[in-house]
């Protein structure tokens, strides 16, 4: 395995003081990505995509805790309630959100009890049903992440925009990315993803998004080419759920 050793992957992100509740989760993640197999270029759904560049550079390093306030990024012309993660963590002072009836944001770090229970029965559903090797590893990294959620019948007002940074540094590190969204029967709303240019690093994501029946959703995803950062995950997609 070179440089990307799955053990040391396996156990870089640890839940936060107070996340115990994540505990369960993170513990099925991990044994999932230890027992799976490595894809080579002879796994048919990895024919086409080379995992070489995660042998070619030392990944795995958590960032330093970020030093001085983030210029709050934003995209140009787009008014949005903006969620700001900043090398894997909840960045509260560069985000910027409107309460909004029947809508909530919550950092897995702030859940309260309804949320941590709604989390810990859904979280690593989707991995244990279909296993993507580095969904997997997103759940290991769950130390951090955001619970979506959108009332049966609620229009949010205005898109939602999760900004996903990385620190310039002298060397990269490796981080995850977890979002679950839930929308109720009727509701109306805009997801953003953007991952603007930054600082090296590898990113394992998991994107969760539960649709119950007349939930209407635009997802957009955008990502700033930068030759120094790479993300394997995936996106799921539930409906009628």
């Amino acid at each position: 395995m070179g440089a990307f050793e799955r053990q040391l992957a396996a156990a870089l992100h640890a839940p936060a003081p107070g996340s115990e509740w994540l505990e369960g989760p993170v513990a099925a993640a991990r044994a999932r990505w230890l027992a799976a197999p490595w894809p080579t270029r002879k796994t048919e759904a990895w024919k086409y995509t080379s995992l070489e560049a995660l042998e070619a550079e030392a990944w795995l390093r958590v960032s330093a805790p970020a030093s001085g306030p983030l210029a709050a990024p934003r995209i140009a012309g787009l008014d949005a309630d903006y969620l700001v993660f900043r090398n894997g963590r909840f960045d509260a002072e560069a985000s910027a959100f409107q309460p909004a009836p029947g809508i909530t944001l919550t950092p897995f770090s702030a859940a309260g009890g309804e949320d941590r229970e709604f989390l810990s029965r859904h979280m690593g559903a989707v991995e244990a049903e279909a296993p993507s090797l580095f969904a997997d590893l997103a759940g290991c990294w769950s130390a951090e992440g955001l619970l979506l959620r959108i009332a049966g019948g609620a229009r949010a007002p205005r898109p939602v925009c999760v900004v996903y940074v990385t620190d310039p540094a002298e060397a990269p590190c490796a981080w995850g990315q977890r979002l679950f969204l839930q929308a109720g029967p009727g509701s109306e709303s805009t997801l953003i993803e953007y991952f603007p240019a930054g600082g090296a690093a590898f990113v394992a994501g998991l994107t969760e998004i539960s649709l119950a029946a007349g939930a209407r959703l635009a997802h957009l995803r955008l990502q700033h080419a930068a030759p120094a950062k790479m993300r394997h995950g995936r996106e799921h997609t539930r409906h009628g759920a």
